[in-house]
C-alpha cells in the first residue's frame, strides 16, 4: 500500500495468493482514491465459518482464514487484529514521498479532467485570439494607409496604428477571458482593489507609455529629423513608445529612454 509491503496474504482454495493480493489491492486503493479520510478497519468475526473479516467504511476489505493462522502460527482472531492494527497505521501513518506523490497525482488528476470540461472554452478561446490577430493587423494596416492621406507624418502614423492595434487586442482579449468564464464585473473590481498598488509598481513603466504617447502626438521632432540629445547628435530614425533611436554621425545606434 503507497509502495510499502503491509500484509503477506496465502492462497486459498479457489483462489492463489497472487489473484487475492491483487483483489485486496484494488479494495485498498478504492478507500484511498475517496477524498474523505477513511474510517478505523474493524474486526468481525464469524465463529461458525471460523473466519476474520475485515472491514473499512462499511466495505469488505479482506477475509482471514484458518489457512492464514496456520501460515502464521498464531489464531484467526490474533491475526485479523495484528492485520488490522497494520492497516490502521498505514491508513494513517503516510511516508512524506508518498504522501507527496499521492497528492501530485490527484492534482494532476484533477487539471485533466479540469482541461478536457473547459476544452470547448479553451478551443473557443483560442479561435477568438486568432480572429484579433488578424484584425488587428488589418485595423493596424488600414490606420496606417489612413493616416499617409491625412497626417504624412510618419510619427503619427505609427501612432494611430499602435493605437488601433493595441485597442482591437484589448476587445479580443476580454472576449476571449469572458469565454474561459472569468466574471469581467468582478475583474474590474478586482482591479479597482488593486489599482493603488499596480500604479505604485508600474509607475515608471506606465508613465514611460504616456509620455511616448504625448511625444508622438506633440511632434516635437520627426523620423529623420537631426537633433541633439546630451552629447549624442544625429538623425532619428525610429520613435516608439518607450524609446526614441538616433544613429549618430559616426554610424552608432543610441536609444534614449522616453521618460
Amino acid at each position: 500500500m503507497r509502495g510499502q509491503s503491509v500484509l503477506e496474504v496465502g492462497s486459498l482454495a479457489t483462489l492463489s495468493a497472487d489473484d487475492r493480493a491483487q483483489i485486496i489491492n484494488r479494495r485498498i486503493a478504492s478507500v484511498l482514491a475517496q477524498a474523505d479520510s477513511p474510517e478505523a478497519v474493524t474486526v468481525q468475526f464469524d465463529r461458525q465459518r471460523e473466519v476474520a473479516v475485515l472491514k473499512i467504511n462499511n466495505r469488505i476489505l479482506m477475509t482471514v482464514t484458518n489457512q492464514d493462522a496456520l501460515d502464521f502460527n498464531v489464531s484467526v482472531e490474533t491475526l485479523a487484529e495484528q492485520w488490522a492494527t497494520r492497516l490502521n497505521q498505514a491508513f494513517t501513518e503516510r511516508p512524506l514521498a508518498v504522501d507527496v506523490l499521492q497528492r501530485l497525482t490527484n492534482t494532476t488528476r484533477q487539471l485533466l479532467r479540469d482541461t478536457i470540461n473547459l476544452l470547448p472554452s479553451l478551443l473557443g478561446a483560442l479561435v477568438i485570439i486568432l480572429l484579433t490577430w488578424i484584425v488587428a493587423k488589418g485595423v493596424r494596416h488600414a490606420g496606417l494607409v489612413w493616416a499617409e492621406k491625412t497626417e504624412g507624418d510618419r510619427s503619427a502614423e505609427i501612432l494611430i496604428g499602435r493605437l488601433c492595434y493595441g485597442g482591437v487586442w484589448i476587445v479580443g482579449a476580454v472576449i476571449a477571458l469572458t469565454i474561459l468564464g472569468l466574471d469581467f464585473a468582478t475583474l474590474l473590481g478586482t482591479l479597482g482593489l488593486t489599482s493603488v498598488a499596480i500604479g505604485f509598481s508600474l509607475k515608471d513603466i506606465l508613465s514611460n507609455y504616456i509620455s511616448g504617447v504625448i511625444l508622438l502626438a506633440a511632434r516635437p521632432f520627426r523620423i529623420q529629423d537631426q537633433i541633439v540629445v546630451g552629447d549624442y547628435e544625429g538623425t532619428v530614425v525610429q520613435i516608439q513608445l518607450r524609446a526614441t533611436t538616433m544613429r549618430t554621425y559616426d554610424g552608432r545606434l543610441v536609444i534614449f529612454p522616453i521618460r
